[in-house]
């Protein structure tokens, strides 16, 4: 508690209150830019960082089609020295397009969720995304398990390496997209609010703010101390 002293007087208290004119701004309620819905060293918005990782997917995913077609085209001009041989191949291609497609449905909804803000539509990426990173360690552990039992050669440690270095990777995009999703979660929120005080703006009156101290207590107090 602030004790006034002679050189130092008591500070004047205020009723706070909405303002009446104009309407809550959202920025006053919520730092949409927080640093904690930034990454790259606080460079980036995870927002853009979401969108930079879907359009770099969606690359990937086009250059690895072209090449999925390039190979179901040159397989089948070419002579199967049997029927059972085509049969696989065939089938290995249809289960490539079908990956594709799932991969590629599930890059757009995400884009597409970033961009219309509706975080729900992360939840299949993001799903999906962890369960890929699960497989690609159980396939890491179990090449370190071949290479330790056999001479590894520099291809295994390669291979090794390389499968790392993409979990990592894909590990850190989809702890990107979450922190875009809880973006979008808060920013939500803060919306709610924005419209509740919008909505309840009109009710709000300005309370008569009291006199100063100066004014009150300490001019009755002379006034008792004259008497």
């Amino acid at each position: 508690m602030t004790v006034p002293t002679a050189n130092k007087p008591r500070p004047q208290y205020r009723i706070p209150h909405f303002p009446l004119a104009g309407s809550p701004n959202i920025d006053a309620i919520w730092d949409q830019d927080a640093d904690k819905y930034k990454t790259l060293f606080r460079s980036v918005h995870v927002t853009k960082a979401s969108m930079y990782i879907g359009v770099t997917q969606l690359a990937i995913i086009v250059m690895f089609l072209g090449v999925v077609l390039y190979g179901i085209a040159f397989h089948s001009g070419s002579l199967h020295e049997t029927w059972s041989t085509g049969m696989s191949s065939d089938r290995l291609a249809g289960q490539l397009l079908a990956a594709i497609s799932l991969q590629l449905t599930l890059v757009l909804t995400m884009m597409y969720g970033i961009k219309a803000e509706r975080r729900g539509f992360l939840l299949p990426f993001i799903v999906f995304s962890i369960f890929a990173i699960f497989l690609a360690f159980l396939q890491m552990t179990s090449d370190l398990i071949r290479t330790t039992q056999q001479r590894a050669d520099s291809a295994s440690l390669v291979q090794i390496l390389s499968h790392l270095v993409g979990m990592f990777v894909h590990m850190w995009c989809v702890a990107v997209i979450w922190r875009c999703y809880c973006y979008l979660g808060d920013k939500k929120v803060a919306q709610q609010i924005k419209d509740n005080l919008q909505t309840t703006a009109p009710f709000v009156c300005e309370y008569t703010q009291p006199p100063p101290y100066e004014n009150t207590v300490i001019e009755k107090k002379n006034q008792l101390s004259a008497a």
